[in-house]
């Protein structure tokens, strides 16, 4: 692992959002509307198996001015966009745009913004295409709205506390994970993937960032080595290497594994590496 950067920060400018400051507060709740998206059965195909690890936490941030005015929420989620199937040529912001307009609706003026989680092996309930369901923007509709009620009552259920500027802390590093095997054929002299890192805390709330598609079981290992009380894990972001799956899924097969740049022993080398980076922080 290659360490590049410390930094800390006060948050006079970048955490102040109004003239007055603001206050924000944490919520969790956790939901049965993911699915994860393998199917066992003689065969391993992308379908539902309910019984499979998962990351089923929603999570907010609640941001509001000083004089008690919505401002933003910050909804961290881990779960695909692909209710619509992978033959729509629809544009839309699929069902967490759906979500967020659902939100925002409710509490005029603010701001909705989602964040995306280790999504890796988790699908929507309802994906068009598979197992029978068709591609139909009602369904996409309803997921989403169903989410977002879930985060109104959350939001409604929190008490924002004063903002205390809390200091800003980034820690970046290049993690070095080994590819597969059978990528080494086509060009032996590229035997590892890099992985961009960034891990921000502010205060009682810590971002990772992941430039790919990582499984729902090593996102929560991520989330359980942090030290602040409220995690999240960013996937897709800064950059894409493509899938990370957990090792126990080469065994398995699928069709992550068949696709991924990433070697079986990548989990516990890149976990070993981020816990690290997140000593800085203790």
């Amino acid at each position: 692992m290659n360490r590049r950067q410390t930094k800390a920060a006060d948050s006079d400018s970048s955490l102040t959002f109004d003239e007055n400051n603001s206050s924000q507060s944490f919520g969790k709740h956790k939901t049965d509307k993911p699915i994860l998206v393998h199917e066992f059965g003689g065969v391993v195909r992308l379908g539902a198996n309910p019984m499979g690890p998962i990351d089923d936490a929603v999570e907010i941030v609640r941001l509001d001015t000083a004089a008690g005015h919505a401002l933003a929420v910050m909804i961290h989620y881990a779960c695909h966009g692909t209710s619509l199937g992978g033959r729509n040529s629809k544009i839309s912001g699929e069902w967490m745009g759906r979500m967020q307009e659902f939100v925002e609706k409710q509490f005029p003026g603010l701001g909705a913004i989602y964040l995306q989680g280790a999504a890796g092996d988790t699908n929507p309930r309802f994906v068009g295409g598979l197992d029978g369901n068709a591609d139909n923007v009602e369904n996409t509709w309803a997921l989403g709205e169903e989410i977002g009620r879930e985060v109104v009552r959350v939001y409604r259920q929190l008490s924002p506390e004063p903002w205390v500027k809390p200091p800003v802390q980034i820690e970046t590093a290049e993690i070095l994970l080994p590819r597969q095997y059978r990528e080494l054929f086509q060009d032996f002299t590229a035997t590892v993937v890099q992985v961009p890192t960034t891990v921000v805390r502010i205060g009682d709330l810590m971002w990772t960032t992941f430039p790919g598609e990582m499984f729902s079981n090593i996102g929560r290992q991520v989330k359980a080595a942090s030290p602040a009380t409220y995690a999240h894990v960013m996937g897709y972001t800064n950059g894409y290497i493509g899938y990370f799956p957990e090792q126990k899924a080469y065994a398995e097969g699928g069709y992550e594994v068949a696709v991924t740049h990433l070697d079986p022993a990548s989990e516990r080398i890149y976990l070993r590496a981020l816990a690290e980076l997140l000593m800085h922080f203790r």
